[in-house]
């Protein structure tokens, strides 16, 4: 895996906490937050705390301007009277970007930003045995997307073992858990070409097929994690067709990315 063990890291750390009072936890909760984001991206930095209270089935919404070309996570804890709450990220025009809506007290979102502006993260608290109401925050982080980050260390992987290789197609999308979205790809008989695949912080498993005309698959890499990638010799010239699969992700829609490079020898040949 490249990306962490999120989930993992938060049950560790939040293990010796159990016993805290109410009002004492969301504290621990938005530490524990802290060092997450820090072990996802050192250079994460936390923008903005909300906090306030509200009674079981009520909702509320806090503006937030977020950058283009950013991307964020944003944490929700709610009190230990409460054992299930919602978040959601929408736009301007109301439209729902990201939500987690599962039944926690602890829901996270992902999202990278490509239009700058206001935004509202809203808030429903769906059960909460306080009379006076439970107490809640949200975190919002902000940090550098993964994917640039995944799509330049590929280039130089390729540079690396075949200098004369280039980057010949690049395909970017969204996809839900179980998804799959197909694009069509040009290949020269003769020809060498890699291809690989990945996926954003939500996502920690995707999966990369290459098909022909008349959809046989060629080439795959369905081992479970987030960097698929395999090699291939093209035998004529013609469309193909390059799958991505997204069999887990944590959010509504998972962003991700195919590149495909042409060289002069076999690499990363699964």
């Amino acid at each position: 895996m490249q990306k962490l063990a999120l989930i993992t890291l938060a049950v560790l750390t939040a293990a010796p906490v159990l016993a805290e009072p109410a009002e004492e936890w969301l504290p621990e909760a938005q530490k524990i937050n802290r060092q997450i984001m820090q072990e996802k991206d050192p250079k994460a930095r936390e923008i903005q705390v909300f906090q306030d209270k509200l009674a079981q089935n009520q909702n509320k919404g806090h503006s937030i301007r977020l950058e283009s070309g950013k991307a964020y996570t944003f944490f929700a804890d709610c009190d230990r009277q409460c054992t299930d709450i919602d978040i959601k990220l929408t736009d301007s025009n109301d439209k729902t970007i990201k939500e987690d809506k599962d039944d926690n007290d602890s829901p996270v979102i992902h999202s990278a930003i490509t239009t700058g502006g206001s935004y509202t993260l809203n808030i429903r608290m769906n059960k909460c045995e306080a009379a006076t109401g439970c107490s809640y925050s949200i975190q919002a982080f902000e940090y550098s997307p993964w994917l640039p980050q995944a799509q330049e260390a590929r280039r130089k992987a390729m540079q690396n073992h075949d200098p004369r290789s280039r980057q010949v197609r690049l395909f970017s999308g969204r996809a839900a858990r179980e998804q799959e979205q197909s694009h069509q790809v040009q290949l020269t008989a003769g020809k060498y070409y890699s291809f690989f695949a990945d996926c954003d912080y939500a996502c920690n498993d995707i999966d990369l097929a290459l098909k022909s005309a008349d959809g046989q698959v060629i080439k795959e890499d369905s081992e479970e994690d987030d960097y698929p990638m395999f090699g291939w010799r093209a035998n004529r010239t013609g469309s193909y067709t390059l799958t991505v699969i997204m069999p887990k992700c944590s959010t509504e829609q998972c962003e991700y990315s195919s590149q495909v490079f042409m060289g002069t020898k076999p690499v990363f040949d699964r």
